[in-house]
């Protein structure tokens, strides 16, 4: 019997058992899988030993430079300067004794003594239009006793200018219901923007009237300062700040720091020149160091966003009439380096020469004190 079913399994041995495995769903299959497997694990074998092909290289998908409408350079057009005989009908006490002080010397004893709580606006953001709709002549404001040294002759109401060909407010929004004003209300001298500005609208005269609160604690009295408010359209309202600062520091540095943040900030010298028009040469030595860092540090959609913010100073400047050298140096040489970044990320030969990339294998790259600098594995430092 043994020996006649052992002949019949030789012969045909589908006839035999069958191994079975399980699988990781707990259901059995046929072995044959387990063959195939190994099949497909030979033929990996197999392609693993044959020669290496020729790697096509990935071509990159993310863009070096954003393309955008904004100017290929800022210059500085014909302005009037600011006169001595201008400041002295608003800041008389620099007139005193027959002395004429110097432009230089009053902005920087302008700025000098500036209270830093006059370069933020007071009020909340409101909006209408037209912005003398909701705005008064005069405002109140409770002030210290201590504040009352540094008064401000005025509030500013600074809001964006309008470039329509209609003058009736009815009629532009009718054309766009969504174009309202904000308006923002800043403290401020009127002495301070004199020095700085020739294309303000007329001041309004300033005779502050003080009354005292009733009922206040009499070691810390608190007095209504009544104010009047003086309009002033600028084309681009979120780079105000920073000229505010610049107007009660006189600090270039801080400026230069606030359009493009990257230390250590430019050494400009009162002899640099300043781009008079599109030919005029504006390469600096300064201008090559800021843009070879911010090459490798700011991404392409960020240097058109800082282009785009050094503009809007720009523009500020062309509507104030602004015509301090100093600014005007900073501005035209902020734009420039920004400009040649992408000038080097488009000509990448160049920018291989000029500033290589370290060989990441050798070293680490490390962000300090504003600087992107690169260490070696031997003197790398945690």
């Amino acid at each position: 019997m043994h020996t006649r079913r052992t002949m019949k399994l030789l012969k045909k041995p589908r006839h035999g058992p069958k191994y079975r495995s399980h699988s990781s769903t707990g259901f059995s299959c046929v072995a044959r899988t387990l063959v195939v497997s190994r099949r497909a694990l030979q033929a990996a074998i197999r392609r693993s030993r044959m020669p290496a092909q020729k790697v096509t290289p990935v071509h990159r998908t993310r863009p070096m430079v954003v393309n955008s409408d904004l100017p290929e350079r800022l210059v500085k057009p014909e302005m009037e300067e600011v006169t001595l005989d201008a400041i002295h009908e608003v800041a008389w006490e620099f007139n005193t004794h027959g002395y004429r002080f110097s432009l230089e010397t009053i902005r920087s004893a302008m700025g000098a003594g500036a209270d830093p709580h006059l370069t933020a606006p007071v009020a909340q953001t409101m909006y209408a239009e037209p912005p003398s709709a909701i705005l008064p002549k005069h405002l109140d404001v409770i002030m210290e006793e201590g504040a009352l040294t540094t008064l401000p002759s005025h509030y500013l109401a600074i809001y964006p200018s309008i470039h329509s060909a209609s003058s009736d407010p009815a009629t532009r929004v009718r054309s766009n219901p969504g174009r309202v004003r904000d308006v923002q209300i800043w403290p401020g001298h009127a002495s301070i923007l004199v020095i700085y500005c020739t294309r303000l609208p007329s001041i309004p005269k300033s005779e502050p009237r003080y009354e005292l609160v009733a009922g206040c604690n009499p070691e810390a009295p608190l007095t209504v300062v009544t104010l009047p408010v003086w309009h002033i359209p600028i084309p681009r309202t979120k780079q105000f700040a920073l000229m505010m600062q610049y107007f009660y520091s006189y600090d270039w540095r801080q400026l230069a720091f606030n359009l493009i943040p990257m230390l250590p900030t430019p050494d400009l010298r009162d002899t640099d020149p300043v781009p008079q028009d599109l030919n005029a040469p504006s390469m600096h030595v300064w201008t090559i160091r800021h843009a070879l860092r911010l090459t490798y540090v700011l991404t392409p959609q960020k240097v058109v966003e800082l282009k785009d913010h050094v503009l809007g100073v720009y523009q500020n400047m062309l509507a104030l009439g602004i015509a301090d050298r100093k600014m005007w140096q900073v501005v035209c040489f902020s734009y420039d380096a920004l400009r040649l970044v992408e000038d080097l990320r488009e000509n990448k030969e160049l920018l291989a020469r000029l500033a290589p990339l370290p060989d990441p294998s050798r070293g680490v790259l490390q962000w300090r004190n504003g600087w992107l600098r690169f260490y070696p594995y031997a003197v790398a430092r945690s």
